[in-house]
């Protein structure tokens, strides 16, 4: 196998497991705005950062 197909791949594989991080931390901060915030109407904002609640 070439060089380039060993790299191509690597970068794939990067891509692929990033993708997979990102969604269980939007799916972990969603659960704990939940928790914070009381309900999913009281959530402004929710990533793979972290969340925010609304003001009120």
């Amino acid at each position: 196998m070439s060089k380039f197909k060993k790299v191509l791949i690597a970068l794939v594989i990067l891509v692929g497991l990033g993708a997979i991080a990102k969604q269980y931390n939007e799916k972990n901060h969603m659960e704990m705005a939940i928790e914070q915030c009381g309900d999913k109407d009281s959530i402004a904002r929710v990533d793979s950062k972290g969340f925010e609640c609304k003001k009120t």
